[in-house]
C-alpha cells in the first residue's frame, strides 16, 4: 500500500490506483497521515476535518467514512476480522502504513540524504563526488521532485498543524530544486540550468542562493552580462521587499564575475589585441525581466518605441535616463529592450560596476562580446594608442549597425571609467548614419561632473531624449501595493 499526499490525496496498490471515495474520505486518509502514523484522537481529527463547524450527527457520519475506507483499503479482508491498515487505537485512528511507502516521506528522506552529501558549501564549490554519483544524485532528486503532484495535502483544508506542513514541504522542495541546480553545474549542464533557474528566480524571488546560481550558470554558459543583470535583479528585489542588501557570498560571486575569475569558467578566456573576432556572436537571448509588470511608465516606454522606430529608418538615436536609485530606469530599458528582442533587434547591456575590480572600458567589453567580438582592456600611458582603441571600439558598434538595427543599453553611468565615457562621446559625435538607439542611464545626484558631465552636455547638443524618472503618482502606487 503506497500513499500520495503531495497533491490530492491517493492510494496504490501496485500500479492501481484505489478510487477511496469522496473528498471527505480523502482528507481522512491525508489527515492520518500527517500525524506519521502515529494515534490521531477523534477531536484532533474532526478539528482536520471540519473545524469549528462540524456538522449534525458527526459521530455516525465519521464512523461511516471510516469503514467505507476500511473496505477500499482492504478489500480481501474477512468480515468481522480487525483491520490492519486503518486502525482504531483507544479514542482515535491510526494509519498503519510504512514510512517509505509515503511520498512525503521518500520525498524528505531523499532529499536530506543528497543534501547532506552535497555538503551545502559555497555558490562556487563543486560536490565532491564521482561522474556516477553525481548522475545518480541527479536521477534521484529528479524522481523525488516527481512525486510532486500539486499541493501537499490538498484535500485538507487549512488549519495551523496542515499550513506548517506544506511550509516545511515547499521549504524541502526549494532545497531540492537547488541542488538539482547544484549537480547540473558540476556535470557542465550550464544552459539547461540557467534556464530553470530564470523560473525557480520568478518562483522564489527571495532566496539568494537560487539567484547566485542563476548568475554562476549564466557566467558559465558564456554570458557574463547576463550573470551580472541577475544579481541586479536580485539586489532590487532584497532591498525593496527587504530592505536588505545581498549576502557576503553574493558580493564576492559578484567581484569573481567581475574581475572574470577562473574558478567560475571550465576554462579562461583568451585576451585578444584591440578588437579582434570571436569564435561566434552571442545568442539573442531575451533580456530578464524582473517577475512584477512595469507600472506607471507607458509615457516613456512610448518615447523610446519612437527612438527604436527612428534609429530603424538609419537615424542613429540616443536617450539619457536619469533618476534617483531604485526609481526604475534600469527596469525601463529592460522592458524596451524585451519589446526590442521580441521584434528580432539584437540588444547589447554594458553594466557599469561600481567594483573597483573591474576593467577599463568594461561596459563597452560587454557590447563587444555580444557581437562576438572582444576587446584589450589594457590601458596604455599612449594617448594616441589610448584613442586609437577608442576609435576601433565605435567603428566596431557602428559597422554593426549598418548592417542590423542595435539597441545599445549603458547603465549606471555615474560608475563609468573616463575611457567609457569617451567612447560614447566619440560615437555620438562621429556617428551619422547607423541603425543604432543607444539608451544611456545615470543618477542626477550629485550632479554628474568631469567626463559624465561631458556625455551629458554632447548628448543634449546632439538633441538626446532626456527622460528624468521621478516617483509613481498615487494611482500607479494603488496599481503596484493592490
Amino acid at each position: 500500500m503506497r500513499i500520495g499526499v503531495l497533491g490530492e490525496t491517493e492510494a496504490r496498490v501496485g500500479d492501481a490506483e484505489l478510487d477511496i471515495g469522496t473528498r471527505k474520505q480523502r482528507a481522512i486518509v491525508a489527515a492520518l497521515t500527517l500525524s506519521g502514523g502515529r494515534p490521531v484522537s477523534y477531536d484532533a481529527l474532526v478539528d482536520l476535518l471540519w473545524g469549528d463547524e462540524p456538522p449534525p450527527g458527526l459521530p455516525g457520519t465519521l464512523h461511516v467514512y471510516i469503514a467505507g475506507l476500511r473496505r477500499i483499503l482492504e478489500p480481501e479482508r474477512a468480515p468481522r476480522t480487525p483491520a490492519t491498515i486503518l486502525v482504531t487505537v483507544g479514542g482515535g485512528y491510526a494509519l498503519r502504513v510504512p514510512g517509505d511507502e509515503v511520498d512525503a516521506t521518500r520525498f524528505e528522506r531523499t532529499v536530506t540524504e543528497i543534501h547532506r552529501h552535497l555538503g551545502g558549501g559555497r555558490l562556487t564549490d563543486r560536490p565532491a563526488l564521482s561522474a556516477d554519483e553525481l548522475a545518480e544524485a541527479s536521477a534521484r532528486l529528479d524522481e523525488a521532485l516527481g512525486l510532486w503532484r500539486g499541493d501537499p495535502y490538498a484535500d485538507l483544508d487549512d488549519p495551523a498543524a496542515v499550513v506548517a506542513e506544506r511550509v516545511r514541504l515547499e521549504e524541502l522542495r526549494s532545497v531540492a530544486l537547488e541542488d538539482r541546480a547544484v549537480l547540473g553545474l558540476a556535470r557542465g549542464e550550464h544552459a539547461r540550468v540557467a534556464g530553470e533557474l530564470e523560473a525557480l528566480t520568478a518562483a522564489y524571488p527571495l532566496r539568494e542562493r537560487l539567484w547566485g546560481l542563476r548568475a554562476l550558470a549564466l557566467a558559465r554558459s558564456g554570458r557574463q552580462a547576463d550573470a551580472l543583470e541577475a544579481l541586479r535583479m536580485l539586489r532590487t528585489v532584497l532591498d525593496e521587499e527587504l530592505g536588505l542588501d545581498a549576502s557576503a557570498e553574493v558580493r564576492d560571486l559578484e567581484t569573481a564575475l567581475l574581475r572574470q575569475d577562473p574558478e567560475l569558467v571550465w576554462s579562461a578566456p583568451q585576451a585578444a589585441p584591440a578588437v579582434a573576432a570571436a569564435a561566434l556572436p552571442a545568442p539573442r537571448e531575451a533580456p530578464v525581466l524582473p517577475p512584477w509588470p512595469l507600472v506607471g511608465r507607458d509615457p516613456q516606454l512610448s518615447q523610446l518605441e519612437q527612438l527604436l522606430a527612428a534609429a530603424g529608418e538609419g537615424r542613429p538615436s540616443y536617450a539619457a535616463v536619469t533618476g534617483d536609485p531604485g526609481i526604475g530606469k534600469s527596469r525601463l530599458c529592460a522592458e524596451l529592450a524585451a519589446l526590442a528582442t521580441a521584434a528580432g533587434t539584437r540588444v547589447l547591456l554594458g553594466r557599469c560596476a561600481q567594483d573597483d575590480g573591474a576593467p577599463p572600458l568594461w561596459p563597452w567589453l560587454q557590447v563587444l562580446r555580444g557581437l562576438g567580438k572582444d576587446l584589450d582592456t589594457g590601458i596604455t600611458e599612449d594617448e594616441g594608442a589610448e584613442f586609437r582603441t577608442w576609435e576601433s571600439v565605435v567603428a566596431t558598434v557602428a559597422e554593426a549597425a549598418r548592417t542590423e538595427l542595435l539597441v545599445v543599453v549603458l547603465d549606471d553611468l555615474h560608475w563609468a571609467d573616463r575611457s567609457t565615457l569617451r567612447v560614447l562621446r566619440l560615437l555620438v559625435t562621429t556617428v551619422s548614419a547607423a541603425r543604432l538607439l543607444v539608451l544611456a542611464t545615470w543618477r542626477p545626484h550629485p550632479a554628474p561632473t568631469g567626463a559624465l558631465a561631458d556625455v551629458a552636455e554632447t548628448l543634449a547638443r546632439h538633441h538626446a531624449a532626456r527622460l528624468e524618472l521621478t516617483g509613481l503618482g498615487p494611482a500607479d502606487v494603488a496599481e503596484v501595493v493592490g
